[in-house]
C-alpha cells in the first residue's frame, strides 16, 4: 500500500507542436476533464486547438505512447465512414470553429487505445451538437452502430453517442443524448414522461451490449460502471443530481450481462475502481437556461464537495468546494478543490487522498513537489495503478501544460 505522505512527485510537462494547446471545450454537463487522458501503460491522449484561435474545441488529437513515440491525428473524414457521414449532413465547414466537426471528448482503455467523441455543431431551422465515437487502431472505426439504444424501451432511440470510459477495445461505455434533435416536438409525450429524450447509458462487454439506462456513464472497472444521473433530457429545468454505481454481471455463456443500480445520495460520479468504491462530488442539484441540444446554451452546476464513497458510505475529502475525479486500484485518489479569490475568480488547485486511510483528506500537490516552486498543479484529472498523476499545470510564466506527475519514495 502507497502512503501518500512518503512520497513525492516530479513533474513531466508534455510537450505539443508549435502553434497548439491543450483543447478546453466547454463543459455542457457536470462532467471530469475530458480534454486529456492516462492508459495503464502510460501513453497519454491530448486534445489540441489552435493558439490564439477563437475556438477551443479540439481539432487534432495527440498521442504520446508508452514507448515515447507520438502521433497527431484529424477527426475522421466524413466521407470514410458511415456513421461519421450522417455528422456532415449539410454541413458548412470554416477551419478551426464549431462549424467544423471536432473531437469533443478522449479517454484511453488500459492498453492505450483510444477513443474519441466527435461532434459537430449546427444550426438552421434549430440548433443541437451531432456526436459519435470512435477507437484508433491504425484507422478510425465507429463504435456503438446498429441502433445500440433499441432495447431501452424510448419512445425514440437516440442517435448521438458519446464515449464515457473504455477498458480495452471490446469493453467500453458510451451514453445516448438527444442533442441533434428538434426541440419542439412530442412535447405532449414529454410532459406524460418526465424522463422523455432523457440521457441513457450503455456498457460493451466484448460482443454483447446492455442498456444501463437513465443517466450518463462517467467510468467504468471491472464489473463496475460509475456516473450520475442528473436529469439531463432536451428540454429541462432544475434537476436534482444523484450519483450513480452499476454493477454487471455475466451469468451464462447465453445470456447477457445483468446490470444492477445503486444510488449512492446526491452528487456526480467521476471514478471507480474494480471494487466499487466511487469518487466524485457532492452537488445537489443541476441548473440550466436555454435548450439543451442549442450549442451555446449556458449551464452552471451547484458547488459541492469532493466526495468518496466507500461501500456506499460517503466521506468528504475536503473542506474546500470541488471534485474527486479518479481512483487506482490501491486507493488513491485525485482531483482538484477551489479557493475564492476576490472579486469573482476561483482558483483551482489539485489534491491527492488515500481512500485506505482511516480518515481520508485531501492534501495539495503542490506541497509534494520537486522542485517545489517550479509548478502549480491546477487539476489532477487521472491516475494509474503505479501511481502517476495525469494533470494540468501551470509553470513559473503561467503557462498552461498537462503533464504527468511521477511519485518518488521519500
Amino acid at each position: 500500500m502507497i502512503v501518500i505522505g512518503a512520497l513525492v512527485y516530479a513533474v513531466h510537462a508534455i510537450s505539443v507542436p508549435a502553434g497548439w494547446a491543450p483543447a478546453t471545450p466547454p463543459a455542457l454537463e457536470p462532467r471530469s476533464p475530458r480534454y486529456a487522458a492516462i492508459g495503464a501503460n502510460g501513453s497519454v491522449a491530448i486534445l489540441l486547438a489552435r493558439t490564439g484561435g477563437t475556438f477551443h474545441g479540439g481539432t487534432r488529437l495527440l498521442i504520446v505512447r508508452a514507448n515515447g513515440t507520438r502521433l497527431l491525428l484529424r477527426a475522421p473524414a466524413p466521407e470514410a465512414d458511415q456513421q461519421f457521414g450522417r455528422l456532415a449532413k449539410g454541413w458548412t465547414c470554416r477551419p478551426y470553429t464549431s462549424e467544423c466537426p471536432y473531437f469533443e471528448n478522449v479517454t484511453l482503455a488500459r492498453d492505450g487505445t483510444p477513443f474519441v467523441t466527435v461532434a459537430h455543431s449546427f444550426s438552421g431551422a434549430y440548433s443541437g451538437i451531432r456526436r459519435a465515437s470512435f477507437l484508433w487502431n491504425g484507422q478510425w472505426h465507429a463504435i456503438a452502430q446498429e441502433r445500440p439504444f433499441s432495447a431501452a424501451g424510448k419512445p425514440e432511440d437516440p442517435d448521438n453517442t458519446t464515449i464515457a470510459a473504455a477498458e480495452s477495445a471490446e469493453r467500453f461505455a458510451y451514453v445516448g443524448d438527444y442533442a441533434d434533435s428538434f426541440p419542439q416536438e412530442d412535447l405532449d409525450l414529454a410532459l406524460r414522461d418526465p424522463h422523455y429524450m432523457a440521457d441513457i447509458s450503455a456498457v460493451q462487454y466484448y460482443s454483447r451490449g446492455t442498456i444501463l439506462g437513465l443517466g450518463n456513464a462517467t467510468a467504468m472497472r471491472g464489473n463496475f460502471v460509475a456516473g450520475f444521473d442528473a436529469g439531463l433530457k432536451l428540454v429541462r429545468g432544475d434537476e436534482d443530481s444523484v450519483a450513480v454505481l452499476w454493477r454487471c454481471e455475466f451469468e451464462s455463456v447465453t445470456s447477457n450481462y445483468q446490470c444492477s443500480r445503486t444510488q449512492l445520495g446526491s452528487g456526480v460520479a467521476y471514478g471507480v475502481d474494480s471494487r466499487g468504491n466511487v469518487v466524485g462530488d457532492n452537488r445537489s442539484t443541476y441548473n440550466t437556461t436555454g435548450i439543451a441540444s442549442s450549442p451555446d446554451r449556458t449551464a452552471r452546476a451547484s458547488i459541492g464537495f469532493p466526495v468518496l464513497w466507500k461501500s456506499g458510505r460517503p466521506t468528504v475529502l475536503a473542506e474546500s468546494t470541488g471534485s474527486a475525479y479518479a481512483i487506482s486500484e490501491n486507493g488513491t485518489i485525485v482531483g482538484e478543490s477551489y479557493v475564492p479569490e476576490p472579486p469573482k475568480a476561483r482558483l483551482s488547485s489539485a489534491f491527492v487522498a488515500n481512500a485506505n486511510d482511516r480518515h481520508p483528506a485531501a492534501q495539495p500537490l503542490d506541497l509534494l513537489l520537486r522542485p517545489a516552486a517550479s509548478f502549480h498543479v491546477q487539476s489532477a484529472f487521472g491516475i494509474t495503478d503505479d501511481g502517476r498523476i495525469l494533470a494540468l499545470v501551470l509553470n513559473n510564466t503561467r503557462a498552461q501544460a498537462v503533464a504527468i506527475l511521477s511519485p518518488r519514495a521519500l
